[in-house]
């Protein structure tokens, strides 16, 4: 774009929007919708995309290849640029189960895929998004999805029904994307947040703002007007969301319409947008995007998250990372592309991205020995450490459990329960002396053994409720005499994340409604349900309730390795037993109760992970986790003394007719 027709407005915008999302992932306080800035990318990219292509419909000149060769010379260069970078720092940096993942992201990244891959990842078992060098560049993706589709889309309009047709397909793709999205985003957070299906009314925003700007002329008294309403409506979704609001959404609307506004108005000697910092960080936006987070990574790879000084190093670090991306990298290859013809450029994009993806290949399935200090990695490989036959037998979605046998073909006893369960029905195993005896598992992710709960937030095919009637009924099928063991994690169905600010107090299942915050009346029905639920099995077996597992407020191998290779203390890593008993007390009531209406026993598993007042992370050196709060093959087996009392109850430790063991 020329200098004559260049929008200082739009360079502006993205300043807003680039420093808002940089703000917010840094953790600057009162910036806590910063995430809206991606949005605010969105509305521009698609008002800029729609002027490009219907320009070039009406004047006959528009060239799809040319459209998309324009796109991959603007986006590309910088993009691979930082794989590369991340890539060469996590060969000296990142343990082995750190650096794969990278070369998977990096994979995705180089194909535009990664909203879908971070899509995918999402959920219960998810690595924490600040752990994920690539995670930003899950927008980069969606646009680019919409980038390859609606050229196609406003061509095939334009063929059949002319300009007209042009502007009602703009105008159905958002409304129905924009349905979409206030639909599904409080059932489908994750897909509704990353895919562009619920994104795509964002972008479409844009377009239809640029399709009025050409039959709209405001005065400069309106168009100061709409200027100063658009950027209050983005500064007050900037300042008045936070990570807790379901997102997009009609939540969004707020930044959309703000941004909107911004480009009707067209001023291009406005406050917000024309002054020489604002020029200046709208130039250099993509590339400061693109650097900011694998520095805020940095950080928290390192400690230094929440430290005042690392962060305002961190922010500093972004901008003089992306001035020099932007001179080194953006401007030297769009201008210099440019002047290329359309087949070797193509040839020369399709090289560096296929030479990328080899090296994110080569980084996924590398193993080489002795690239880092040898206790690192043993420390580190314990978050691969899980149940051998967990993607097998632990049950994600469906009625029914795949019902696997541990240890002999003769059942001993019943595992149910979620994640927590399936974490420990080894250990259940090795507890069982006679080699004939097994322990028969039916364990279901998120599923409490709470007859009537649903998953708050389920995933694809998920019936928790269904599973546990199942469950009580094939029980029918089996020798009353054999005893059902109960792990859950109870106490996040009821309370959320403890260590999860945008997770806390927010109850994980619900019965008939769904609800915000753990209200009186929620808790009382779930505490009645979890007690007459083991009630129920009690009528038809011996039942044996495990008190809730200690969990950490941090992933325990990360946390574990990372600082070993900088030399600090990681036997001190634990949780304060007086915090569990508060997080658990709802529910160690529950359980008392039960054991007083219908004789559960209580099996508790604190004098085994817990000592000295404190519940801990690790035993000689070795995580006792993999993750933060699910025991590793290894942690597990600390537990093996307490399950001995369900085959051989002369072990138990409490005395008289006490139910605890």
């Amino acid at each position: 774009m020329s200098s004559r027709l260049f929008r200082l407005d739009i360079n502006g915008l993205r300043a807003w929007a680039v420093m808002s999302v940089v703000l917010f992932h840094f953790g600057v306080p009162g910036v806590t919708g910063g995430f809206a800035g991606v949005d605010v990318f969105f509305v521009i990219s698609g008002f800029l995309m729609t002027g490009i292509i219907v320009n070039g419909l009406e004047s006959g000149t528009f060239s799809v290849s040319r459209f998309y060769l324009a796109r991959a010379r603007r986006i590309i260069p910088a993009l691979l640029v930082l794989c590369l970078g991340l890539m060469v720092f996590g060969w000296f940096w990142l343990p082995s189960a750190d650096y794969r993942q990278l070369g998977t992201h990096v994979v995705s990244a180089a194909l535009f895929l990664s909203n879908i891959k971070f899509w995918r990842e999402a959920g219960y078992f998810d690595a924490a998004s600040h752990e994920k060098w690539l995670l930003h560049t899950w927008s980069l993706s969606a646009e680019w999805q919409f980038y390859i589709v609606l050229p196609l889309m406003l061509m095939l309009a334009w063929r059949l029904w002319g300009k007209t047709g042009v502007w009602w397909s703009l105008v159905l793709c958002f409304g129905a994307s924009l349905l979409l999205s206030a639909t599904t985003t409080s059932v489908w957070a994750s897909a509704s947040y990353f895919l562009l299906p619920a994104r795509a009314w964002e972008m479409l925003a844009g377009g239809l703002v640029w399709w009025a700007s050409r039959a709209v002329s405001l005065s400069n008294s309106q168009a100061r007007w709409m200027d100063a309403i658009g950027f209050l409506l983005i500064t007050l979704a900037i300042f008045l969301f936070d990570s807790g609001d379901a997102w997009p959404g009609y939540h969004a609307v707020l930044p959309v319409l703000g941004t909107m506004m911004v480009l009707l108005g067209q001023r291009q000697d406005s406050p917000f947008t024309a002054g020489a910092v604002a020029q200046w960080l709208g130039s250099r936006s993509y590339s400061i995007y693109l650097w900011h987070w694998p520095v805020y990574v940095g950080l928290y790879y390192f400690g230094q998250q929440a430290a005042p000084a690392w962060i305002v190093g961190g922010i500093l670090a972004s901008l003089a990372l992306g001035e020099l991306s932007f001179r080194l990298v953006e401007e030297p290859t769009r201008k210099g592309l440019a002047g290329w013809k359309p087949i070797p450029e193509l040839s020369l994009i399709t090289l560096a991205v296929v030479a990328i993806m080899v090296g994110g290949m080569a980084v996924r399935y590398q193993d080489v020995d002795g690239r880092l200090p040898q206790q690192v990695e043993y420390v580190a490989n314990e978050a691969l450490n899980i149940s051998p036959n967990k993607s097998v037998c632990h049950a994600g979605s469906g009625i029914e459990s795949p019902g696997c046998m541990y240890g002999g073909e003769k059942v001993a006893a019943i595992v149910i329960g979620d994640s927590h369960a399936d974490a420990t029905i080894t250990a259940v195993q090795a507890a069982i002396s006679d080699p004939q005896y097994g322990a028969l598992g039916w364990t279901y992710s998120g599923c409490r053994t709470i007859l009537g709960s649903k998953r708050t937030f389920p995933k694809s095919g998920d019936h928790c409720d269904r599973f546990n009637e199942w469950a009580l009924q094939e029980s029918d099928t089996l020798d009353s005499s054999i005893p059902l063991i109960i792990i859950n994690r109870t106490s996040s169905g009821a309370f959320g994340e403890p260590f999860d600010e945008k997770m806390k107090n927010r109850p994980q299942i619900y019965f008939s409604t769904p609800v915000d915050k753990p209200t009186p009346e929620f808790l009382d029905e779930f505490r009645e349900r979890m007690i007459s639920t083991a009630c129920i099995w009690a009528e038809k077996r011996p039942v044996y309730m495990v008190r809730p597992l200690p969990e950490m407020s941090f992933n325990v191998p990360k946390v574990m390795s990372r600082s070993l290779m900088f030399g600090s203390d990681v036997d001190g890593l634990s949780v304060s037993l007086d915090d569990y008993r508060r997080y658990h007390a709802f529910v160690w009531e529950a359980q008392d109760e039960a054991a007083k209406r219908c004789g559960v026993k209580l099996l508790d598993p604190t004098p085994y992970l817990c000592s000295e007042g404190r519940c801990w992370a690790s035993k000689d050196g070795r995580p006792l986790y993999y993750d933060d709060d699910h025991l590793s093959e290894y942690g597990n087996k600390l537990l093996v003394p307490m399950f001995k009392a369900v085959f051989e109850p002369q072990q138990r430790v409490a005395e008289g007719n006490s139910t605890e063991l």
